[in-house]
């Protein structure tokens, strides 16, 4: 039981967790296993997990700022809403007013951030409910979304539809692979090594044991090999062009 109870305390950030927390990494576990042998293996296919990536990106993005509206016990409503306008908002300014894409997607951001902070003044300083507030955002900016797309498909550049394929620029000698994504990986492996060193210093200072080095190297492998996976060029993208033929050194089981 105390082997449990220590796998459990250090395979999640070193707080002890429960037994609902289990069930549904097991559960998870389950899905994918079930799906893996009903499609004969396509499922932890490579081309196909970077498709999953590329479809659900913006969920992943848009969840972790609805995670700290959570935390701080409030709801957000018009998260989807807001997305969706600053997103034609970047693509009116590339289309129309000749933004290069760089700067579009920060002008994006920066709409973001000016609508986070204005609902956020109404929620934290004149003391109007989380819920009403975001409600009132979301029909406001659907239709914003709907009178300034006028429902229209706008063209984006090229460059910014890479990008937005989940494929980084290519830059610097040719290492068989994306050097953008290499310089990822190896932040995040530094990242990691750096927050282990200063947690095992900590749990020293409190005379705790450390966890052990093999829950500090599955992290890392965790990390890098998603950045990596990421940016292989897969058959999925079949418009992807040849300059990308650096990051095709993929893996797939």
């Amino acid at each position: 039981m105390s082997r449990i109870k220590d796998l459990q305390k250090n395979l999640f950030g070193g707080t002890t967790s429960n037994a609902r927390q289990f069930g549904m990494i097991f559960t998870l576990v389950a899905i994918v296993v079930l799906f893996q042998i009903l499609t004969d293996g396509l499922t932890l296919r490579s081309d196909n997990l970077i498709a999953l990536f590329q479809q659900n990106s913006y969920i992943l993005i848009l969840a972790i700022g609805m995670l700290m509206v959570i935390v701080a016990g409030h709801i957000d409503l018009s998260v989807g809403s807001v997305a969706a306008f600053a997103g034609i908002l970047v693509a009116k300014s590339m289309a129309d007013w000749s933004l290069p894409w760089p700067v579009a997607i920060l002008f994006g951001l920066a709409i973001g951030a000016i609508i986070g902070a204005w609902q956020g003044f109404w929620v934290a300083y004149i003391g109007v409910p989380a819920f009403i507030v975001t409600l009132a955002g979301m029909l406001l900016f659907r239709g914003g979304n709907q009178y300034i797309g006028n429902a229209n498909t706008i063209p984006v550049p090229e460059g910014f539809r890479e990008i937005g394929s989940g494929f980084l620029p290519e830059f610097g000698p040719n290492t068989g692979y994306n050097n953008a994504t290499l310089l990822l990986g190896l932040a995040a492996a530094v990242a990691v090594v750096w927050r282990e060193i200063q947690a095992r210093k900590t749990r020293r200072a409190m005379d705790a044991d450390p966890a052990p080095m093999w829950i500090s190297i599955l992290r890392m492998a965790i990390m890098v090999g998603v950045i990596a996976s990421r940016h292989c060029a897969s058959p999925v993208v079949a418009s992807a062009p040849a300059s990308r033929s650096r990051a095709s050194s993929c893996w797939s089981w």
